[in-house]
């Protein structure tokens, strides 16, 4: 059964878990988990080791401590008409079409 508990904070999460440990078991450094506790976000990709870990102790992970983020576009797979909608990237949106005369025959 895992234990209900709310942390407010990284550092008081890494303080619960020992913070050796945590460092040891997650392989992280100590420069890397106090710019986590001072930034008091852990980076998103440390969130299946975190996880595992606190199912290892019965802990329900703490989801929110983490920072979470969409990465912004890169110009090399971005520009204005991928931001479009289909139609007018292609210009179809502004364009007229000759009406097909569907009675000749």
């Amino acid at each position: 059964m895992k234990h209900i508990k709310k942390f407010e904070t990284v550092r008081e999460f890494v303080e619960f878990l020992d913070r050796k440990r945590f460092q040891d078991t997650l392989g992280h450094s100590a420069q890397v988990v106090t710019r986590a506790i001072r930034d008091n976000q852990m980076p998103a990709h440390w969130f299946i080791g975190v996880r595992g870990l606190c199912n290892e102790i019965g802990v329900m992970t703490p989801e929110h401590l983490f920072k979470w983020t969409h990465p912004e576009p890169s110009n090399k797979h971005f520009s204005k008409q991928n931001a479009n909608y289909a139609g007018e990237v292609q210009g179809l949106a502004k364009k007229s079409f000759p009406k097909v005369n569907s009675s000749a025959g």
